[in-house]
């Protein structure tokens, strides 16, 4: 038995859809005290209409005895949850709309008379006079009851006189009978125009459908190759791709040993060629010299580009390279620099056409005891840069393989391409390690793996087309090659086989048909254990043409 709990100001249409949804066939309505559902008798019927036509039994369950009293005037089953008996009230009558003293009763044998009972008991005769159209009440005695006999005679034959001789044609009658027939007519259409109206605009249909579910394992190994490109369900082979990515990290260490050292100034020098469209070569250690007499010396050999002349105008052309100061020590940190000189150039008209400046300055020097790491800092350092590659590539890995791969943990390869290390500190004792590594996975299509697992439960299911109702395999034993480009791992999943269903596919169906013909569609779905179609109002005969009005419940 289904209970539905009534919402205090829930409509009537919302529970009759309610009742309809669910598949039970008794269903007990808790309706609260003071709902708005209690408000009328005309709700109660038209809930047992709803309950009939689908073919439920009905019961009502309150603390509100009016509810209770309305329910059974409607002919539903009322119960009080706390009492637990049904409903003993006394029934709801509608008030009479004569007097309230008591009932009249009109006896043949006085024709125009009425006698009316009183519940004190007494009785009254009621005479309807001719000519005044009004009622005389006259209290009983025996001589006025006899006059009133002999009176009414006279007044019965003076009543069938003027009817059979007197009484003029009432022609106002066949225009009433007119008026009456017209608005007959039109409440009747009123009333058919209602019923479509409400059928159309505010008609829904409920299906609901309950199939077949068949529990599956699978526990195996499975292969997935890069080197093949389709399913192999036979050799359990998927096929494969093979996704790389790089990154480079830098990382600064505190060095713990020290040491007295002669270290030389560094900087970057920009070279500048004002002089002619021919590119220039300089040899390593070529000499720039500042205006107070600091050499600083190429570390490698340059090619300075030439300059771009139009019209007799040069534009100096440049190359940005390392420098080194000439001699270590302090003095040779100069902050941002212009103008340096080619001593070698000098005399000749190159001098002033090449020349150079340290935008940065030069850093570096100094001759004294320094912070310099050791050789366990060393080995701990590139330990540690390792380890912040693989860990920023896996993190930056998950976020680049595409929608619909799966890439099981521990199918990936992480190389360390390059590990350097500069033990030059800086003035706070820190040495630098450069890193650069790459990280390989493979990864293969979900829906592969799906579909190679869903033909294997297949085979044990030949009756009609099963899927998974769910599917999240778990992983294990992985092992991958990234020489062979493949992974091998074991995969297992525990799930639920039932008949594929498209709930929107379905819906479209079933739009505008009879309700013959939809019953008999959801009759016919593949699998089904059980199905049923509802239709609100009771009074439809198709299911609305409206997709967004068809409501497709699966459980």
């Amino acid at each position: 038995m289904k209970k539905i709990i009534v919402e205090k100001n829930e409509v009537t249409s919302a529970v009759a859809h309610r009742l309809l949804s669910t598949l039970d066939r008794e269903v007990t309505l808790v309706i609260p005290k003071q709902s708005r559902i209690g408000s009328s008798l005309n709700n109660f019927h038209l809930l047992l209409r709803e309950a009939e036509t689908a073919e439920k039994k009905l019961t009502i369950e309150s603390v509100d005895d009016e509810v209770l009293a309305l329910a059974k005037s409607a002919g539903i089953v009322a119960v009080h949850p706390f009492l637990g008996h049904k409903h003993a009230l006394q029934d709801i009558v509608p008030r009479n709309t004569e007097d309230d003293d008591g009932d009249f009763v009109e006896e043949e044998s006085l024709k125009k008379k009425k006698v009316k009972v009183s519940s004190r008991g007494s009785v009254h005769v009621r005479r309807i006079s001719k000519g005044r159209g009004k009622e005389d009440i006259i209290p009983e005695e025996k001589n006025t009851y006899e006059e009133s006999e002999e009176n009414e005679s006279e007044e019965v034959k003076q009543e069938e006189s003027y009817s059979r001789n007197e009484r003029p044609p009432r022609a106002w009658n066949i225009k009433a009978i007119a008026w009456v027939s017209g608005i007959g007519v039109a409440v009747v259409l009123l009333g058919y125009g209602g019923i479509w109206v409400t059928g159309s605009f505010f008609g829904s249909a409920t299906v609901m459908v309950r199939f077949d579910q068949t529990p599956w394992n699978y526990n195996g190994t499975i292969i997935a190759d890069a080197s093949v490109s389709k399913m192999d369900s036979t050799k359990q082979v998927l096929p494969a791709e093979i996704f790389s990515i790089d990154r480079n990290v830098t990382q600064l260490f505190i060095a713990t040993g020290s040491k007295d050292v002669k270290d030389f100034a560094e900087g970057k020098l920009t070279i500048y060629n004002a002089y002619s469209s021919s590119p220039q070569i300089l040899v390593a250690t070529t000499r720039f010299a500042t205006q107070d007499g600091k050499i600083f010396r190429l570390v490698e050999r340059t090619e300075v580009p030439g300059a771009v002349v139009r019209g007799g105008i040069i534009t100096p052309a440049s190359i940005t390279v390392n420098v080194v100061a000439d001699q270590p020590g302090e003095s040779y940190n100069v902050s941002p620099t212009s103008k340096l000189t080619i001593p070698a150039f000098k005399g000749t008209p190159r001098y002033e056409g090449f020349y150079g400046e340290l935008p940065e300055g030069a850093k570096g020097g100094f001759v004294g005891l320094k912070k310099v790491p050791t050789v366990a800092d060393v080995a701990s350092a590139k330990t540690k840069t390792s380890e912040i590659l693989r860990a920023s590539l896996e993190s930056l890995f998950a976020t680049t393989i595409p929608q619909g791969f799966m890439v099981p943990s521990g199918s990936n390869s992480f190389t360390v391409k390059k590990l350097t290390v500069n033990e030059k500190t800086d003035t706070n004792g820190q040495f630098t390690v450069f890193g650069e590594a790459t990280l390989s996975a493979a990864g293969f299509r979900s829906a592969d793996l799906e579909a190679l697992l869903l033909g294997y439960a297949r085979e044990n299911k030949k009756d009609f087309l099963v899927v998974f109702k769910s599917f999240s395999p778990q992983f294990s034993d992985v092992s991958f090659s990234s020489e062979n480009r493949r992974v091998t791992f074991t995969v297992d999943t525990t799930t639920v086989l039932t008949p594929p269903f498209s709930p929107e596919e379905f819906r479209a169906s079933i739009l505008g048909l009879d309700v013959t013909r939809a019953q008999s569609s959801v009759s016919r779905i593949p699998g089904l254990k059980e199905g049923k179609l509802s239709l609100w109002p009771f009074w439809l005969h198709q299911v609305p043409a409206d997709a967004t009005k068809i409501i497709i419940n699966i459980e």
